[in-house]
Formats: C-alpha cells, sequence, structure tokens
C-alpha cells in the first residue's frame, strides 16, 4: 500500500494529471501503472485566456470538495494581491474573472478556498507589448532623398521629402546628434524651411509622421495612420526631442512665436487625410475625444523651447464609447511648426527626436 500525502499533491498542478508508478521487487519483478487524478488548484492560463489589449484574464480552477467561498487571487509584484469570486462550473471545475491583465508583468496567481491557499501557486509572464518599428531612428535611406526606413524595409514613418517636387528642400533628415544614454548613433533631425515647390518658394514645416504622404499640385496631402498589430494597450507615448521655436516670419494666419505638435492617435482603422488646400481636413487637437474613429489619444503642443535633450512622455487618453472597440491602426506626428498646414511658421524652426517608445 502507497500514500500519496497531500504535501505531494500541493506541489502539482491544478487539473487532470498523470501519476506515473514504476515498482520493482526484490526478485527483478517491476511494473509501470499511470494513474489519473483530478488536483485540487489553479490551472495554468493558456494565451487564449487573457487578452491584454483589454486587460480580461480568465482563471479557472479544480475545487475537490464543496465550499461557499472559492476565489482567485493573483498579483504583479507579490505584495498587492487581487482576488475574485470564481463560479462553479461542471466536472468540479470553477472560473474567475479578471481585469486590468498588462503587458510585461510577472503574475503570481494562486487557487483560495474559505480564506485558505490551495494547491500550487503559478506563475506567468506576459509579454511586451508591441513597438512602433524603427522607433530609435537608426534606419534611413536615400534613393533620391531621405527616407526614414533602411533598404528593403516596409515604410511606415515618412516626411514631407516624399513629395519629389519637394526634394531640393530636405525637411527630415538622419542625425549624429543622439540623446544622453542612447545605444544608437541616430536621431531624426526636423527643419522648418521655404522649400521650392515647382519653382514657388513655399513654407515647408519640418516633420516626421506615421502614414503616407503625396503633392497636389503646389499643395501636399499628408495620410496620418499604419497598420499596426496591438499587442497590449499602451498608456503613453514617450520621446527624446530638443527643438527651437522661432518667431514665425512665414505665412499669414498666426503671429508670435512658432508652436511645436506633437501627436499620438490610435484609431479603429481610420486615417486622417489632410490636404493643405482644404482647412476642412486639418487635425483639430481640441476636437480628438470627439473625432470618429479614434480609440486613444494625446498630444504635446507649445512655443517653449529645449536647448538640451529633454525626455517626454504624453499620457494617452481613452475615448469611453470606444472601450470595445479594438485597434488597427497608429498615427505617431512630430513637428517644429504647427501651423505648417497653413504654410506658416518660423524658418528658425527645428527639432530632433530619438527614442520613441510606448508604454504599457
Amino acid at each position: 500500500k502507497v500514500v500519496v500525502s497531500e504535501a505531494f499533491f500541493s506541489a502539482v498542478v491544478g487539473g487532470s494529471q498523470t501519476l506515473s508508478f514504476y515498482v520493482q521487487d526484490v526478485d527483478g519483478g517491476k511494473v509501470t501503472k499511470d494513474i489519473n487524478y483530478l488536483v485540487q488548484g489553479v490551472m495554468p492560463l493558456a494565451t487564449s485566456d487573457y487578452d491584454l489589449w483589454f486587460g480580461n484574464v480568465t482563471f479557472k480552477a479544480i475545487v475537490l470538495d464543496g465550499a461557499s467561498s472559492v476565489k482567485i487571487a493573483y498579483s504583479a509584484d507579490g505584495a498587492t494581491w487581487t482576488e475574485v469570486d470564481a463560479v462553479e462550473g461542471a466536472n468540479n471545475t470553477y472560473t474567475a474573472a479578471g481585469s486590468n491583465f498588462a503587458a510585461e508583468k510577472n503574475y503570481t496567481y494562486k487557487l483560495v478556498v474559505e480564506g485558505v491557499d490551495a494547491g500550487k501557486a503559478l506563475t506567468l509572464q506576459t509579454a511586451a507589448g508591441a513597438q512602433i518599428p524603427n522607433g530609435d531612428m537608426e534606419r534611413w535611406s536615400k534613393p533620391t532623398w531621405w527616407l526614414p526606413y533602411g533598404d528593403g524595409d516596409a515604410p511606415f514613418w515618412l516626411t514631407g521629402n516624399e513629395g519629389g517636387n519637394m526634394a531640393s528642400a530636405t525637411l527630415t533628415q538622419p542625425s549624429t546628434d543622439v540623446r544622453p544614454g542612447s545605444t544608437g548613433t541616430q536621431s531624426a533631425y526636423l527643419k522648418s524651411q521655404k522649400a521650392s515647390v515647382m519653382g514657388i518658394g513655399k513654407f515647408a514645416a519640418g516633420n516626421l509622421f506615421t502614414g503616407t504622404f503625396s503633392m497636389n499640385g503646389l499643395d501636399g496631402i499628408v495620410t496620418f495612420g499604419r497598420d499596426f498589430a496591438f499587442t497590449a494597450k499602451p498608456k503613453s507615448l514617450s520621446f527624446w526631442m530638443k527643438n527651437n521655436e522661432g518667431t514665425i516670419n512665414e505665412g499669414s494666419h498666426a503671429s508670435g512665436t512658432d508652436i511645436y505638435t506633437i501627436m499620438v492617435l490610435i484609431t479603429d482603422g481610420t486615417t486622417f487625410a489632410v490636404n493643405t488646400k482644404d482647412e476642412s481636413t486639418f487635425i483639430k487637437l481640441d476636437q480628438l475625444g470627439n473625432t470618429p474613429g479614434i480609440i486613444g489619444y494625446g498630444y504635446l503642443s507649445g512655443s517653449d523651447s529645449r536647448a538640451e535633450w529633454t525626455e517626454e512622455t504624453i499620457d494617452i487618453t481613452y475615448v469611453e464609447d470606444m472601450k470595445s472597440v479594438k485597434p488597427k491602426k497608429i498615427v505617431v506626428s512630430f513637428t517644429p511648426s504647427g501651423y505648417g498646414d497653413y504654410f506658416c511658421g518660423s524658418t528658425s524652426s527645428w527639432m530632433y527626436v530619438d527614442d520613441i517608445v510606448l508604454n504599457y
């Protein structure tokens, strides 16, 4: 007779498990026998059990004896625990729904029966959230004008350089001036200037954005938005920058000191085509929360200059009515001349950008 103790099963993962017994007697007789056991405890999470965009997680556990209180407890730091009630199903199986399950966390989770830990506690490290391609600004190419992606790379970032008629004006290019502590050797340098478009001088804002660019006569069309496979929900966008905001000396839309504009949008697949010939297409920063198709948004804008590299973070606000929608595209845009759509700004305005990161 062999007794397998509770202490043994407390170290076994919850669920249907197979124990193999190997027996040999003194005369050399031997036999192996597998016996299936239903083990009490929380069961391992599969990737199909949680969604890091919505933060949902479904825990499953086995409880062998009837209990009036069954809960699942989980923690990302081992100090602060969240307990959720478990609901009984068929064949001794209980399920519990958790929330705020996030990317790049080391979770511990366990079964709690009648207020006492039961079975083996398990751990799970969730994957890091997806990052924007070439966010470190290390990859560039120059077939005719500078492009913010390497040879053979799929375009993700673009600039106003893309308009062939404006090739004489390099609005954005790589720079070896990188932020302190950078592991890379390149950043993006955005310079606003008077450009020659079909022989006619027009003000052009230095820019860097996710999307596409084309020319329509003397006017530019920027379509903001690139496909992006979100694996989790970002809380903010961080980046390093330094900039100069000069006195506006081109265009009549505004006067005084130029303004920089930095924007992040998460959308349901909607893109935004901004045509400099049609002001109704211009993106209004103060209306982003009411713009159809936008799931989350954030921006930074002002006239202050930074002589030294500075890290900035833009918090992403999520639209309440869009919280059940999964995203498909992302917009990130930088310019030292926020009135550029109106061909207005300062030829003394510039911006450096490096190490753009989504924070989860």
